[in-house]
């Protein structure tokens, strides 16, 4: 592997200059089999001058062109060694991509925005239905025009709006006690103070003295784009902001996370707000995905989130499907089958397996449109408005020694049908901090649990704050309309460490063989409990479940006869 200095392509440090023509011009001379070090620094790139390309996100708007600073297409056999850089951004601007590429690897450099696409600010005071915050004008650029509240920056102008305040204890360092999603913003109105007063239709007081984070700008790129490609590895990245998803990876293979931090930048004074909205998002992979010694906090959705895309079927006619994409955020997806793929149809309602088929061809008739053809006509049990998986779109899940700080929603989200590995984490988080999913009726993130064992984790204070899906520490939920039979199966939790502060802390529905042993539940008081008078583990429409071995310290509130 060769080694190319970044300062041969007059890649300089701490200059203030647009890098991006820079960055393009050294990697179409070295395609392959080739590390490029940076010097240590801070690196400038501006939307203005990014890359145009259409993407289409998963989980994300969808709006294009997309404007990307550095992109890595169709390469083999690369390393991006930042040596400690400081990659900072300005505007709508997608950081990196990777695309169409095989055994890259990206490390030892941190992601920022000069103005991030979310802002936080500390409440001054508050009452019934207003809260009155002061934003640093300087961090975050913003104004009041006729009742909203607009932020700004380089190329955009943003208004308040759809998305809650989140509101954080900034003696705790955490999502406030049994807050969440519960300050809805109707009106701003600037104040003599230099403050700004919200008021909405709040679900309670705001605590002054705390802080809050504020997201308003739309959800239209990640910070890290890996699309079609093998074997990729992060390591030692530290992520400050984003506009959008943190990572995303979609249609990839082989995925290896090691070191990688997504938090807020303290040493630009901010304390809270670390992302806008998922960290790690995962859509529609195979193979192997592995996550160490990872950090999260200050997020405003989930930290990791793996899946599938469940597609809708409109018509059969023989052994062709014509069909959808349900979600607005899950639209154009070329990618999502190629012949010889192994396709599962599922009843929409019961999410029960309905058979299976191999594909001869897809192709899209839209961006929301696809015709499927199959080497042979589906079951006659399958009918319109079922929905479409893809089997060999389901990757294995390996997270290890990771830390879930507190983020607005839940931890580590996972359905795929592969087998998953959760073991000596520590989860601190507002709502579930687990949660195994899937649906096809809303979301249409699709992939039945078969194998998964949760151990030697630690689980703090988890699930303070109201969210969808937070019905216990580990949440298995399943959106299921008519529940026949069980979704998720072999769920083993074992050897856990819980701190039951409230019940339940596993909460599980349509699930078959779940094992609970051998964990410690020892009893906090660190908040008053929400969901009263529960027994730790819940079990609806369950099969087969073994409860035993688990230890309880401090107290047996909440046990039940089996534990």
């Amino acid at each position: 592997m060769d080694e190319v200095d970044a300062l041969r392509y007059d890649i300089r440090p701490d200059t203030g200059e647009d890098q991006t023509q820079k960055f393009q011009a050294m990697f179409s001379d070295h395609a392959a089999d080739t590390r490029f070090v940076l010097r240590p620094g801070r690196y400038d790139f501006y939307a203005v001058n990014g890359i145009k390309r259409d993407y289409w996100l998963s989980n994300s708007d969808p709006i294009n062109p997309k404007y990307i600073a550095i992109l890595m297409e169709n390469m083999s056999h690369v390393v991006l060694d930042g040596n400690g850089a400081d990659l900072i951004f300005h505007g709508q601007v997608l950081p990196i991509a990777v695309d169409g590429c095989w055994q890259v690897r990206l490390e030892n450099f941190s992601i920022d925005w000069d103005i991030p696409l979310s802002a936080e600010g500390n409440i001054r005071s508050a009452g019934d239905g207003f809260m009155d915050v002061n934003i640093d004008p300087t961090r975050f650029p913003h104004r009041v025009n006729n009742g909203i509240l607009f932020f700004r920056g380089e190329d955009w102008e943003a208004p308040k709006s759809w998305h809650s305040l989140i509101e954080f204890d900034t003696d705790r360092n955490m999502v406030a006690y049994d807050t969440g999603d519960v300050y809805p913003v109707s009106h701003a109105e600037s104040r003599p103070d230099g403050s700004v007063r919200l008021t909405g239709d709040f679900q309670r007081v705001p605590t002054p003295g705390n802080a809050v984070v504020i997201r308003h700008n739309p959800r239209w790129h990640p910070g890290i784009l890996a699309q079609d490609s093998q074997e990729v590895t992060f390591s030692g990245i530290r992520m400050f902001a984003n506009g959008g998803l943190g990572v995303l990876c979609q249609f990839c293979r082989d995925l290896t996370f090691r070191r990688v931090c997504i938090e807020p930048n303290r040493r630009r004074g901010r304390r809270f707000v670390g992302g806008h909205d998922d960290g790690f998002h995962f859509s529609n992979n195979g193979g192997i995905i592995t996550m160490e010694e990872c950090r999260f906090f200050g997020l405003m959705d989930d930290p990791v989130n793996v899946h599938g895309t469940a597609l809708r079927i409109d018509a059969v006619e023989g052994a062709v499907l014509k069909g959808s994409f349900a979600h607005e955020q899950s639209v154009g997806m070329k990618s999502w089958a190629a012949p010889g793929q192994s396709v599962i149809f599922r009843d929409h309602r019961t999410l029960g397996e309905r058979g299976r088929g191999r594909v001869h061809d897809f192709r899209l008739t839209a961006t929301d449109r696809f015709i499927l053809e199959l080497e042979e006509a589906p079951p006659t049990a399958v009918r319109t408005g079922d929905c479409l998986e893809n089997e060999d779109l389901m990757p294995a899940v390996v997270c290890r020694r990771c830390d879930f700080d507190s983020c607005r929603a839940r931890g580590l989200l996972v359905t795929t049908s592969r087998p998953v590995r959760i073991e000596e984490n520590r989860f601190f988080t507002s709502g579930a901090a687990i949660l195994l999913s899937g649906d096809a009726n809303g979301w249409y993130e699709s992939g039945a649990c078969t194998d998964v064992i949760i151990r030697g984790n630690i689980f703090r204070e988890c699930n303070t704050s109201p969210y969808q899906f937070g019905s216990g520490t580990i949440s298995i939920h399943p959106e299921i309309p008519e529940p026949e039979g069980c979704f998720h199966r072999n769920i083993r939790v074992e050897d856990n460490i819980f701190y039951a502060w409230d019940f339940p802390l596993i909460d599980a529905f349509s699930t078959d063989g779940l094992r609970v042993r051998n964990n410690r539940i020892i009893r906090s008081r660190m908040f008053p409990p929400r969901l009263k008078g529960r027994e730790w583990v819940t079990l609806e429409n369950c099969e087969d479940a073994v409860i035993d071995g688990n230890l309880f310290i401090g107290s047996e509130e909440g046990k039940s006869s089996q534990a």
